[in-house]
């Protein structure tokens, strides 16, 4: 029988002065260790390639094995290659790969894509290979030793998305975890609001049963301009409510969840900033000890294969690293895509090895099958109005659109007028535009820079005006003065829970309310965007919001 594996964890610092990166490995068993440095040879184009291929599918094998030999030489070289070949030359010292690195735009990298040429292999795909990050007093998993594993299994499809088959996926963990041997008891949430699932692991918690594992199926998307990643879940009107990973942590921060899976498109993939956290920053930060994601678009049929294997493999003891290793190795043999799917499922935890459940002692006989329990009777959910989708778009723009700005990746000068988007679930620049156009004029939004631009220092200053009416319609007035103060709630709220989490300490002074800016009005959208300017000035904001408000029997 093999021994257990060791762990070689190897850490990718930030850049040095001499243009390469140290690269510091460490047997974790043995506390062998060696150092190098690595000097990266791929062009920002190969690199968006491979972030390409895994997000639509579309690279041959010898493209992909050439980019991951080309990576995996540049990182295994010297005193760390030599440390590399004593250990995978063993085969009972055969090492688990615990990945961490510094840099945030390495992270971007899919490293689950190296490849050992010599041995004509993928890491990823011949031992388990994950993600960490440099984070104090990092906290334990606890193996559920005593009592059912509890899982809470929440799902959100908001109007004018695509609705997933939840409660299959909810049956087959069921079915995949019924061999737990403890037992397992899971619990659904459907049309998931955030308010509906912190009730949910509020009264678990409260009831002395909290839920061990959160697995959310849900949409979830990466801006291509900012990196800013989110998750979709509902409002009370069943509209997309896009929620962005330190809002999401704070939900779950002190409730004892051991695993969080986000079976979403893009929930693991990594913001080129430190200032803005992604949900591995942001979840681990507050003491999740294990997060399972997926770094680039999945297709629904390789979401719910990786589900599957996943919880089957947790059930059989295995530990999270090693589950993702079967999960893989099916991948690469049943999904349509088989040459990059197995690099889409990502994870990130805080120690290794990433253990959930305890490996039963024998083989259990014949489990019953396990019932689904609902969270509590499914309210009828109604279409709410778009303006409030475009509403909440613009509130998680305005949060990217600050970070930008605040840590040099957007700059305050390049500003430039586009025509509004239209349709389809917005970008987050898209969510701007879409959300503060006037009818089908120009809006001004901002674009990131070529070249970050240093870092902001001091207070910045927020401004939310009251929502003027189109063409002097005396029943939107009060629905401007609302609207413009959910706003200014929302941002306000969003932006504490982001400054809280960030790794990069900054002020945001959300300034005078509504109210007290009053409405940026003009005879035209030039006159508007002045006075706008103007009213900015005066007030000392360094970002003024402002808007029109169609109000009619049928929209908002």
């Amino acid at each position: 029988m093999q021994s257990q594996r060791n762990t070689l964890e190897i850490y990718i610092d930030r850049l040095a002065g001499d243009g390469a990166y140290p690269v510091t490995v460490r047997v974790l068993e043995t506390n062998q260790s060696a150092r190098s440095s690595m000097v990266l040879a791929l062009s920002s184009v190969e690199l968006a390639d491979a972030q390409r291929w895994l997000a639509e599918g579309d690279a041959d094998m010898p493209a992909v094995q050439d980019f991951g030999a080309r990576l995996f030489d540049a990182l295994f070289v010297g005193p760390v290659r030599l440390l590399y070949d004593q250990l995978v030359g063993d085969p009972d010292r055969s090492p688990a790969f615990w990945l961490l690195v510094g840099d945030p735009g390495l992270a971007q990298i899919p490293w689950e894509l190296l490849y050992d040429s010599r041995r004509q292999s993928f890491l990823a795909l011949v031992a388990p290979f994950v993600r960490g990050l440099a984070i104090e007093n990092p906290a334990r998993s606890q193996p559920v030793d005593a009592g059912p594993l509890r899982v809470l299994v929440a799902s959100a499809f908001p109007a004018g998305l695509e609705n997933l088959e939840a409660n299959d996926e909810a049956q087959r963990i069921a079915s995949a975890l019924r061999q737990t041997p403890d037992g397992v008891q899971i619990t659904e949430l459907a049309h998931a609001t955030l308010s509906r699932l912190q009730n949910a692991l509020r009264e678990a918690e409260l009831g002395n049963t909290p839920y061990h594992v959160l697995h959310l199926i849900a949409h979830g998307y990466a801006d291509s301009a900012t990196d800013a990643s989110a998750v979709i879940l509902e409002d009370e009107h069943g509209e997309a409510d896009v929620v962005q990973p330190a809002t999401f942590a704070a939900l779950l921060s002190g409730l004892g969840i051991q695993l969080v899976f986000l079976n979403a498109c893009s929930s693991a993939s990594m913001p080129a900033s430190n200032l803005a956290p992604g949900f591995a920053q942001a979840l681990l930060g507050v003491g999740i000890p294990i997060l399972v994601g997926m770094q680039a678009p999945v297709s629904a049929s390789d979401a719910m294969l990786f589900t599957a294997e996943l919880y089957g493999s947790l059930a059989d003891g295995r530990s999270v690293d090693g589950a993702l290793l079967d999960v893989r190795r099916v991948a690469q043999q049943r999904s349509a895509d088989g040459r990059t799917a197995p690099a889409i499922p990502v994870c990130y935890t805080r120690n290794m090895p990433a253990r959930l459940v305890d490996a039963p002692a024998s083989k259990p006989a014949a489990p019953a099958p396990v019932p689904v329990q609902p969270a509590a009777p499914s309210t009828p959910t109604t279409t709410g109005k778009r303006g409030l989708r475009r509403l909440w778009g613009l509130a998680a723009a305005t949060v990217a659109l600050v970070v930008g700005i605040i840590s040099g990746y957007v700059s305050m000068r390049d500003f430039f007028c586009v025509p509004p988007v239209r349709g389809g679930l917005p970008t987050i620049l898209g969510g701007v535009c879409d959300a503060i156009a006037p009818q089908e004029e120009p809006v001004v939004v901002v674009a990131p820079t070529a070249t970050p631009q240093p870092r902001l220092t001091g207070d910045f200053k927020i401004a939310v005006a009251e929502f003027a009416p189109v063409d002097g319609a005396s029943d939107a007035g009060a629905k401007g003065s609302e609207l413009a103060q959910q706003l200014y709630d929302q941002l306000r709220d969003d932006l504490d829970a982001m400054a809280s989490a960030a790794s990069v300490p900054f002020s945001i002074d959300m300034g005078l309310a509504p109210q007290e800016v009053g409405r940026i009005e003009g005879n035209s959208y030039q006159a508007q965007v002045d006075n706008a300017v103007r009213r900015a000035r005066e007030i000392n904001a360094d970002l003024l919001i402002f808007g029109n408000l169609d109000v009619s029997p049928d929209k908002t």
